[in-house]
Protein backbone atom coordinates (compact mmCIF):
# COMPACT_ATOMS: atom_id res chain seq x y z
CA UNK A 1 0.00 0.00 0.00
CA UNK A 2 1.00 3.50 -0.20
CA UNK A 3 2.60 6.11 1.96
CA UNK A 4 1.12 6.91 5.54
CA UNK A 5 -1.17 10.19 6.35
CA UNK A 6 1.70 11.57 7.64
CA UNK A 7 3.86 11.31 4.27
CA UNK A 8 1.04 12.28 2.11
CA UNK A 9 0.39 15.20 4.44
CA UNK A 10 4.00 16.53 4.53
CA UNK A 11 3.26 16.05 0.50
CA UNK A 12 0.42 18.30 0.78
CA UNK A 13 2.46 20.80 3.07
CA UNK A 14 4.92 21.09 0.53
CA UNK A 15 3.05 21.82 -2.25
CA UNK A 16 1.02 24.72 -0.40
CA UNK A 17 3.60 26.06 0.73
CA UNK A 18 5.06 26.89 -2.67
CA UNK A 19 1.95 28.97 -3.55
CA UNK A 20 3.00 32.82 -3.84
CA UNK A 21 0.52 33.45 -1.31
CA UNK A 22 0.66 30.92 1.54
CA UNK A 23 0.49 31.96 4.71
CA UNK A 24 1.77 30.24 7.84
CA UNK A 25 -0.02 27.69 9.88
CA UNK A 26 1.00 25.62 12.89
CA UNK A 27 -1.21 22.73 12.73
CA UNK A 28 -3.12 20.84 10.58
CA UNK A 29 -6.66 19.86 11.33
CA UNK A 30 -8.67 17.11 8.63
CA UNK A 31 -12.32 17.24 8.04
CA UNK A 32 -14.01 14.43 5.98
CA UNK A 33 -16.27 16.41 3.78
CA UNK A 34 -15.91 19.57 3.10
CA UNK A 35 -18.88 21.04 0.60
CA UNK A 36 -16.91 23.75 -2.12
CA UNK A 37 -19.71 26.09 -2.33
CA UNK A 38 -20.30 29.34 -1.75
CA UNK A 39 -22.66 29.06 1.05
CA UNK A 40 -21.26 29.01 4.81
CA UNK A 41 -20.42 25.32 5.61
CA UNK A 42 -21.03 24.29 9.16
CA UNK A 43 -18.58 21.68 11.16
CA UNK A 44 -18.86 20.50 14.29
CA UNK A 45 -15.44 21.08 16.66
CA UNK A 46 -15.14 17.38 17.29
CA UNK A 47 -15.17 16.76 13.25
CA UNK A 48 -12.13 18.86 13.01
CA UNK A 49 -9.59 15.64 13.73
CA UNK A 50 -5.81 15.74 14.71
CA UNK A 51 -3.37 14.02 11.98
CA UNK A 52 -3.12 11.50 15.08
CA UNK A 53 -7.10 11.13 15.39
CA UNK A 54 -7.60 10.71 11.68
CA UNK A 55 -4.70 8.08 11.31
CA UNK A 56 -6.91 4.97 11.91
CA UNK A 57 -9.10 6.39 9.26
CA UNK A 58 -6.95 7.22 6.95
CA UNK A 59 -5.83 3.29 7.02
CA UNK A 60 -9.63 2.42 6.90
CA UNK A 61 -10.11 4.99 3.42
CA UNK A 62 -6.66 3.28 2.05
CA UNK A 63 -7.80 -0.33 2.28
CA UNK A 64 -10.96 0.26 0.70
CA UNK A 65 -9.62 1.16 -2.86
CA UNK A 66 -11.00 4.13 -4.14
CA UNK A 67 -9.58 4.85 -7.22
CA UNK A 68 -8.21 8.38 -5.99
CA UNK A 69 -8.51 10.46 -2.57
CA UNK A 70 -7.63 13.99 -3.16
CA UNK A 71 -5.92 16.12 0.79
CA UNK A 72 -8.05 19.06 -0.39
CA UNK A 73 -5.72 21.97 1.54
CA UNK A 74 -9.41 24.21 1.87
CA UNK A 75 -7.71 27.40 3.97
CA UNK A 76 -6.58 28.58 7.21
CA UNK A 77 -9.15 28.89 10.45
CA UNK A 78 -6.93 30.55 12.94
CA UNK A 79 -3.31 29.04 13.21
CA UNK A 80 -5.09 25.85 11.58
CA UNK A 81 -4.78 24.75 7.73
CA UNK A 82 -7.71 22.98 7.30
CA UNK A 83 -7.50 19.77 5.09
CA UNK A 84 -10.91 17.77 3.58
CA UNK A 85 -10.36 14.36 2.32
CA UNK A 86 -11.90 14.00 -0.89
CA UNK A 87 -12.65 10.47 -2.61
CA UNK A 88 -13.78 8.90 -5.34
CA UNK A 89 -16.74 6.70 -5.67
CA UNK A 90 -15.00 4.13 -7.69
CA UNK A 91 -13.62 1.36 -6.19
CA UNK A 92 -10.22 0.10 -7.96
CA UNK A 93 -8.50 -1.75 -5.42
CA UNK A 94 -6.66 -0.15 -2.73
CA UNK A 95 -2.69 -0.76 -4.65
CA UNK A 96 -4.45 1.26 -7.39
CA UNK A 97 -5.12 4.59 -5.09
CA UNK A 98 -3.79 7.58 -6.59
CA UNK A 99 -3.49 10.33 -3.62
CA UNK A 100 -4.27 13.58 -5.32
CA UNK A 101 -3.56 17.03 -4.06
CA UNK A 102 -5.41 20.73 -4.53
CA UNK A 103 -5.02 23.93 -2.70
CA UNK A 104 -7.94 26.48 -1.79
CA UNK A 105 -9.98 27.85 -4.23
CA UNK A 106 -10.29 31.12 -5.67
CA UNK A 107 -12.31 32.71 -3.73
CA UNK A 108 -10.74 31.46 -0.61
CA UNK A 109 -6.87 32.26 -1.65
CA UNK A 110 -7.89 35.89 -3.65
CA UNK A 111 -11.02 37.29 -1.32
CA UNK A 112 -10.85 35.71 1.58
CA UNK A 113 -6.80 35.69 1.89
CA UNK A 114 -7.00 31.60 3.01
CA UNK A 115 -8.87 32.95 5.94
CA UNK A 116 -12.32 30.67 6.15
CA UNK A 117 -13.52 32.74 9.46
CA UNK A 118 -16.23 34.24 7.16
CA UNK A 119 -17.06 30.87 5.06
CA UNK A 120 -16.80 27.95 7.65
CA UNK A 121 -18.88 27.79 11.19
CA UNK A 122 -17.59 25.74 13.85
CA UNK A 123 -20.35 24.58 16.26
CA UNK A 124 -20.09 23.07 19.52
Amino acid sequence: MADDLKTELSRLEGFVKDLPDAPVWTEVRIVESFKRHLQPENIKANELQTVEQFESKWDDLRSRGYSWINLHAVGLLGDYLIVAIERSSHIVGCENTQVNLSGPMNLVRERARWDLSGLVNVTG
